[in-house]
């Protein structure tokens, strides 16, 4: 029996075509690139206009390295956040407008841009949370990304910070279909890629992981060898 063309269409609402000029290596797209792309999305969502400043905490790692050339494909004025000398020449390479550290970004951001219209936080550290909660301006949007771990504790705002920023505060996970075949074109037209820093076997996935739990790679890593 044969189908239509439309009956094969319906039958598969969740296929994306891959050009076959992305490599193997861009795998990480359909999962760490999604996540990083429903999250800037959000920012349209919520009114934050492009040309607008926003911080990307977390900005060389695995999530955080894709928020950084998708929020600049969007048109937003980017601030890479991250710590180490590396990682911030690496979130530059990407086309950040401002780099900075961790720990000097409240007095830096404050002082060259008064605050930021909105923070997309990937790390998965409480402090990275804080941190991009403090940065915003007034009526900012706080998208939390990242998922710390439940030994961290809680995320705690003191009632009256959260009066004097008016924030709005979401969380973002992961995308449609639709967002993948959006962030697939992108990846076509140059705009996004990703950075493998690390290429294992499932042989040497405890590994990567500790290393990966130890900030060791800027970018993703990726599995390529599933024999054990």
């Amino acid at each position: 029996m044969t189908r239509s063309p439309a009956a094969t269409k319906r039958s598969a609402p969740g296929l994306v075509k891959v050009p076959a000029a992305l490599s193997d290596q861009e795998a990480p797209l359909a999962c760490g690139g999604l996540t990083a792309y429903g999250a800037v999305k959000k920012l349209m969502d919520h009114k934050v206009r492009p040309g607008r400043h926003v911080a990307v905490v977390g900005a060389a790692g695995g999530l955080g390295h894709y928020g950084v050339q998708l929020a600049r494909a969007f048109g937003y004025k980017v601030v890479g956040i991250d710590v180490g000398k590396e990682r911030l020449r690496f979130v530059e390479s990407l086309g950040a407008d401002l780099t900075v550290s961790a720990d000097q970004a409240i007095e830096v951001v404050t002082r060259e841009i008064g605050g930021v219209d909105a923070a997309l936080v990937f790390s998965a550290k409480l402090a990275g949370f804080d941190l991009g909660f403090k940065l915003l301006r007034r009526r900012g949007l706080f998208v939390a990304v990242g998922l710390p771990a439940s030994s961290e504790g809680n995320f705690q705002i003191n009632p009256f910070e959260l009066f004097f920023r008016d924030a709005t505060i979401i969380y973002s996970a992961v995308g449609t279909v639709q967002d993948m075949r959006e962030l697939i074109d992108l990846a076509a037209d140059g705009k996004v890629r990703s950075h493998v820093s690390r290429v294992g076997a499932l042989s040497e996935l405890d590994a990567i992981f500790d290393e990966l739990e130890g900030a060791r790679y800027l970018g993703r890593a990726v599995i390529t060898d599933l024999a054990r």
